[in-house]
């Protein structure tokens, strides 16, 4: 060992010690875990190679680890489980990622690990009772958390291995173990330096202190690549002993594995595992040591192609994944990404219904979802089509059922509209209704969830003047996502209990002149207290008007992209082109509109409108019209790379045609007028209007779905009484 590393060694140790001496010893405490009292100074810990016993999970002295005193007994089956799971975790030593489930609880394994390190402990020397301890341990600390994760930025696991880390530095300030986070493991010693060097006192230290301090470490550690060695035609006979161990792991875990862990130097996906078998038909109970080879043959092609991005795609990605891990089980819209708009609801679905946390996403994992998106989008085309729901609701619909038809037992959720449906109200709500997962559709399944979400109100707190530190961490992921997205963000998202529409804030910057490019934290803020406000007079109006405005939406999904005329609300006569053109401009959906939205495209309508007046018109149009086309062209021309569509007399036209149209004719779309975008569309429109429409005889009686669009109908009639 060089000078300079012992030089360094001695430094980390005097610091230590320093710390250590200036603290004092620690008085007996109360653990908060039945069992008595935890002694400061040299905790055996587990995995220390002291009295530990045999694996068959009776009592045993405990050596003043903290863990329960009374025990509930294990059965032999679980005594079995918990053998594999730890076999799993002494194969993969400290690269194993994710969580693990037992006895219907989820617990992280980089608590684990850290409960087993902390002290200087070895996961080699680790019993399967130490184990039962530590999920037991894990189970107290989730409690003293309380139901829900502390920060939005991280997952609830995390959480729960930092507060326990926290309680165990502050108790026993000598320890020189190490902390494990998302799979790195991080020196104690390295964070009592930091500690000592930010001037922050180890007997007081935050969990918020200590998280700063070991994910810059995760970040730097996370910079240093796998060097990972080709994998061979045939495993060799200690591989199959490898990939033995690990299926004998997921088999404990069924549909509910989570995580990641390393084999020969690629960082493997277990989703990957089990979505593959699911798409093949294959059953995780039946996997073979050689199947799951050919599986991981599959999962490194997948990487060489995701490896083979362009460096902007890449990046993107990794922004998408930021944005949504920022989010959290709140996000709502979709995303673009390579020419591919992807549900939110369907990567959320998909995560969730393993009963993982989006927070453990990969950008792996969410290249496979994307590309999964797209052959359940395939898949759809084959179904029966409801045009109640958006196509997006569909897919993700589509996705639920066949994966519920695939795994019994599964305790996760479905995310429709941003909110989380538990599986088992749904499968209650079905077995209520006599219906069975095996044979219902995706409209049945659809009413049950939209009957959930109608009761769903977001609890708002009031912002302040200027953001807090965690908010302005929050806004720089808007910001960063928006940036990536462009002018084709749609959706909305959860801050401070308030659903903010991404629409509101794109359209607030081109009504205001502003670009995305150069958003700013404290912009955006300010375009949030704007939108706060919108909402707040939406809330104030009469229950009449905001019963219109439902009425008024729901007639407007049914109708879906073929809608024409004008819709009338509050003395105001709007053009459906107008709000469907605000909807499909950006490459949104009619289906993904919300009441707040309606509302903002009726106000935007009308700031058009009076903009119109200061315009030349042409008298040979609709003044409905000229309103449309006057915010197309002020759209086009401070957002030209936008790809969704144009919405003229009932008829969708792509953007796409219409650059193409004004590139042919010379046009510059920096100056492009109304009058030059007219004649392209109307052309557009009667080629469009000489294509019939087919229609379907109608029976002497309607059938269910007939009456339930008939009263949406009448509904909407209602509202509008003779101006319809």
């Amino acid at each position: 060992m060089g000078t300079l590393t012992w030089t360094v060694w001695l430094l980390l140790a005097f610091t230590a010690l320093a710390i250590n001496v200036e603290v004092g010893a620690a008085p007996e405490y109360e653990t908060g875990v039945a069992g008595g009292k935890q002694h400061s100074g040299q905790n055996p810990g587990y995995g220390d190679g002291g009295k530990g016993g045999d694996d068959d999970g009776d009592d045993h002295d405990d050596g003043g680890r903290q863990g329960h005193g009374h025990k509930k007994e294990l059965s032999k089956n679980q005594k079995n489980i918990l053998q594999k799971i730890l076999k799993y975790l002494k194969l993969r030593l400290e690269n194993a990622k994710g969580e693990i489930e037992f006895d219907g609880h989820r617990i992280s394994i980089d608590f684990i690990l850290t409960a087993v390190n902390i002290n200087g402990g070895n996961i080699e020397k680790v019993k399967v009772k130490d184990l039962w301890e530590i999920i037991q341990l894990y189970e107290v600390y989730e409690k003293k958390l309380g139901g829900e994760s502390q920060n939005r930025n991280v997952s609830r696991y995390e959480d729960v291995t930092l507060l326990y880390v926290t309680e165990h530095l502050r108790n026993h300030p000598g320890v020189t173990g190490k902390i494990v986070i998302d799979g790195v493991e991080i020196s104690v010693i390295y964070v009592l330096l930091q500690l000592k060097i930010r001037g922050e006192d180890i007997r007081t230290v935050t969990t918020e202190q200590i998280r700063r301090i070991v994910w810059a470490y995760v970040i730097r550690a996370n910079r240093i690549p796998l060097i990972p060695i080709p994998l061979g035609k045939q495993p060799t006979q200690a591989q199959i002993t490898e990939l033995d161990i690990i299926i004998d792991f997921l088999k404990t875990q069924g549909s509910n594995a989570t995580g990641s862990f390393v084999f020969n130097g690629y960082r493997v996906s277990i989703r990957f595992i089990l979505r593959y078998l699911a798409q093949h038909g294959r059953n995780i109970k039946n996997l073979t040591a050689q199947e799951l080879w050919r599986i991981l043959h599959a999962y490194v092609n997948e990487i060489d192609k995701l490896n083979k991005l362009p460096a902007k795609e890449k990046t993107d990605l990794d922004n998408i994944l930021k944005y949504l891990k920022f989010l959290g089980e709140g996000a709502t819209g979709k995303i673009a990404f390579n020419g591919t708009r992807i549900s939110v609801d369907f990567i959320l679905t998909v995560v969730l219904l393993q009963d993982g946390d989006i927070h453990s996403l990969t950008v792996e994992d969410l290249w496979e979802i994307i590309q999964l998106y797209e052959i359940y989008e395939k898949k759809l085309e084959s179904e029966p089509q409801n045009r109640n729901i958006s196509k997006d609701e569909q897919v993700t619909l589509l996705y639920a059922i066949t994966y519920l038809r695939k795994h019994k037992d599964v305790t996760g959720d479905i995310v429709i509209d941003g909110v989380k449906i538990p599986v088992t109200y749904v499968l209650n709500q079905l077995k209520k209704h006599g219906q069975d997962i095996r044979n219902v559709t995706i409209e049945q399944l659809y009413k049950i969830i939209d009957a959930y979400i109608s009761k769903y109100i977001p609890t708002p707190s009031p912002l302040g003047k200027q953001p807090t530190e965690e908010q302005k961490i929050e806004l720089r992921a808007i910001i960063d996502f928006l940036k990536a997205q462009g002018s084709n963000a749609v959706g909305s998202f959860i801050l401070s209990g308030h659903r903010i529409s991404v629409r509101f804030i794109l359209n607030y910057l081109a009504q205001h002149g502003l670009n995305v490019k150069n958003l700013t934290a404290q912009e955006l803020w300010r375009i949030i207290h704007a939108y706060v406000n919108e909402t707040d007079k939406l809330n104030k109006l009469p229950a009449k008007e905001k019963t219109d405005l439902r009425k008024i939406l729901k007639y407007l999904k049914f109708l879906g992209e073929g809608a024409t005329g004008e819709i009338a609300f509050n003395g105001t006569r709007i053009s459906v082109d107008f709000i469907l053109t605000v909807a499909l401009l950006q490459g949104g959906d009619i289906h993904s509109l919300t009441v707040v939205d309606l509302w903002e495209i009726i106000q935007l309508y009308e700031v058009y409108e009076k903009k119109l007046e200061s315009e030349s018109q042409n008298r040979n149009i609709s003044g409905y019209e000229d309103v449309t086309l006057l915010y197309v062209t002020e759209h086009l021309r401070n957002h030209p790379g936008v790809t969704g569509k144009i919405v003229i007399d009932g008829v969708e036209i792509p953007v796409i045609y219409v650059l193409l149209q004004l590139k042919i004719r010379g046009e510059d779309i920096r100056t492009v007028t109304t009058e030059q975008i007219r004649p392209i569309v109307r052309a557009y429109v009667i080629r469009a209007n000489r294509i019939p429409l087919i229609p379907i005889p109608l029976g002497k009686q309607p059938t269910q779905a007939q009456i339930t669009e008939l009263d949406i109908i009448i509904d909407f009639l209602k509202t509008q009484g003779s101006n319809a």
